[in-house]
This record gives structure tokens, C-alpha cells and sequence, in this order.
């Protein structure tokens, strides 16, 4: 049996979270098992492994078969995480992403550090920048050079803005503001959200680093990874900030993004191995969507624009488990 790099201990409890992780990985494809193993190993890899290894048995013990990991996409030079399909013969998309605010993420929180005082020192009037959203960045952050150049360009948008009505928040990315013979960065897309200040209440300096931003911005990331896919994609999101938000703060962030390209966001929060019999998930629909998603994971726990939230299974019930594992069963 595959070892699964989980610390090690006599607790009943460890053992048979152990073991349950250990049969699912010698069910996941032989092909793929080995890196997966490694990434179990690995402190920065490890809950993204985890997630991923938690979704294939989900979808094959519902009834899902796996056609390919990392199958490839039409257009695109990156990969999906899976590629299922239904008893009717319909197939999906599924990735899988996680949420960590800033505070949580200090590759990210050091990464956006010197940007964030360079647009301080910019002092932009009339605009603040709401959010930043690194769509692709490498873990070093930008040099001092850099963020003085962004910071300028920011401010001298807003300063050629028009006087007059309230505007609606606008998003820029680092080509509309640089332009791409001004500023070379390979491995770098930025995208920055700017809000009039006359429309937000109580703003002081600071950025928009709460849980719901990051759910805004993971979404987006996944949803313009692959631009126009030729069949269903659903995208899954284990929110792990300890303030992680609720539902309502998921559909609002599906209801800003209007991606007509992603089918559904398979939620959930706080899903670690011990905690995998007691969180639900949530299959929330997208309104926009152009394709709907197929199969049996329409027996989850749903929502819709249309019903709301709706009742389903729970996750333990599929997977074979009872509430409070992995402690003992109370009889």
C-alpha cells in the first residue's frame, strides 16, 4: 500500500485517516500517483494534493469515470485538473483551487508588500485601488524600479479621469496600463481594481485582502485560465482563510464575475484530512453559464439564482463515512 507522508502516531484517529488516504491514492491513476505522493510530502504542496486526491474519489465513488489528469485543453498550452464523465457519456472539466487570505500566504503577502507601499507613496487622488490580482506571478516579487513604474502609470490614469457622475469599479491589467513594449515581465499578469472613493464607505488606505476578495480573484484566475473550453467546467474551491467566507459571500463572487465559460463552483471550507466527514460541500450553478454541469454531482448539497440553496447529500454518505470520523462511531 502507497505510504502516505502523514505524521506518524498510535492516536486511533491518525491511523485511520492514514489508512483512508492511503487507499485512495492506490486508487488514483499509477501513472500520476508518484508526483501526487510527492506533493503529500511537501509542506507548501501538500493540502492542494490533498484536495485534489479528496475530488477524484468523490467523483468516482458518485459514479464519475476519470478520462485523463491534466487532459488537454483546445487553445490552450495549460491543463485542467481532471477531465470526468457521466453514465451518459457527457464529460466535464474539473479544477481544483484553494483560498488563503494574505495574512495566511506570506509568499503572496511579501510579494505584494513593496507594490502596495509604492501606491501609497503615489498618492492617487479621486481612486482607490480596491484590489490586486496576480493572475500569474512568480514568487519573487517585482523590483523597487517596477512597482515606482506601475504606482505611476496608476496614478496618472486617475488623473486623466473625467470629473462627474459616480463610476462603477474598473479593472485594468498591467498591459492597458504599461503597454507591452513599455514594461517586459515574463511570467507576470497583473490585474488591478480601482473604485471612486465618493462611492465607498469608510475608506481609508488599505486594500481589499478580505476572503471574499481572494474568492474573487481565485475564480477569476480559473476562469480566464483556459479561455472558451469545448465542454463543462467546474471549478472546486477549499476556502482555508480562518475568516473564510460564508456562501452568500461565494454567490456574490459568481454573480460579480459572470464568466459564461464556468459551469459551477464546487464549494467548500476547511477541508483538511480530519475534517473530511464533517464539511459539505456546495454546488453552487453559474446564472451566466453556457453550458450546464452533467452528471451526479447534481446529488450534492446545490444552489441556484432560481431555488436558492437546496438539500442533497452529504460528502461522508458518498464516500463511505459517519459524522465525527475519524474518531469512533457513537452506537
Amino acid at each position: 500500500m502507497p505510504d502516505i507522508p502523514l505524521e506518524r502516531s498510535g492516536r486511533i484517529q491518525t491511523c485511520r485517516t492514514r489508512k483512508l488516504l492511503e487507499a485512495w491514492l492506490a486508487r488514483y491513476p499509477e501513472e500520476h500517483r508518484a508526483e501526487l505522493k510527492t506533493r503529500l510530502g511537501q509542506e507548501n504542496g501538500r493540502s492542494a494534493a490533498f484536495f485534489e486526491i479528496y475530488l477524484h474519489e468523490l467523483l468516482t465513488r458518485l459514479g464519475y469515470d476519470l478520462v485523463a489528469v491534466h487532459p488537454i485543453a483546445p487553445g490552450s498550452d495549460k491543463r485542467p485538473e481532471f477531465l470526468f464523465r457521466d453514465r451518459d457519456g457527457q464529460e466535464l472539466y474539473l479544477e481544483a483551487t484553494e483560498v488563503k487570505g494574505p495574512e495566511e500566504d506570506s509568499k503572496a503577502a511579501e510579494r505584494e508588500r513593496e507594490l502596495h507601499e509604492a501606491i501609497e507613496r503615489a498618492d492617487i487622488e479621486d481612486w482607490h485601488v480596491s484590489s490586486i490580482d496576480w493572475m500569474e506571478a512568480p514568487d519573487k516579487g517585482l523590483s523597487s524600479k517596477r512597482c515606482k513604474q506601475i504606482a505611476k502609470a496608476l496614478k496618472k490614469w486617475a488623473d486623466s479621469q473625467p470629473q462627474g457622475e459616480p463610476k462603477a469599479p474598473v479593472f485594468l491589467s498591467l498591459d492597458q496600463l504599461l503597454g507591452n513594449s513599455t514594461f517586459q515581465h515574463p511570467g507576470w499578469d497583473l490585474e488591478f481594481q480601482l473604485s471612486q472613493k465618493s462611492t465607498i464607505s469608510g475608506i481609508g488606505k488599505g486594500y481589499w485582502l478580505g476572503a471574499q476578495g481572494s474568492i474573487c480573484n481565485a475564480l477569476k484566475r480559473k476562469a480566464r485560465r483556459y479561455g472558451e473550453l469545448d465542454r463543462p467546467y467546474v471549478i472546486a474551491i477549499n476556502v482555508l482563510t480562518e475568516r473564510h467566507a460564508g456562501l452568500n459571500e461565494v454567490v456574490e463572487a459568481l454573480h460579480q464575475l459572470k464568466y459564461s465559460r464556468v459551469s459551477a463552483v464546487l464549494y467548500v471550507a476547511s477541508l483538511y484530512p480530519y475534517s473530511i466527514a464533517d464539511q459539505d460541500l456546495v454546488l453552487l450553478h453559474n446564472p451566466a453559464a453556457n453550458k450546464s454541469t452533467p452528471g451526479p454531482l447534481k446529488e450534492l448539497r446545490s444552489w441556484t439564482a432560481e431555488r436558492g440553496l437546496s438539500s442533497g447529500k452529504h460528502p461522508r454518505e458518498i464516500l463511505g463515512l459517519y459524522s465525527g470520523w475519524p474518531g469512533d462511531k457513537l452506537v
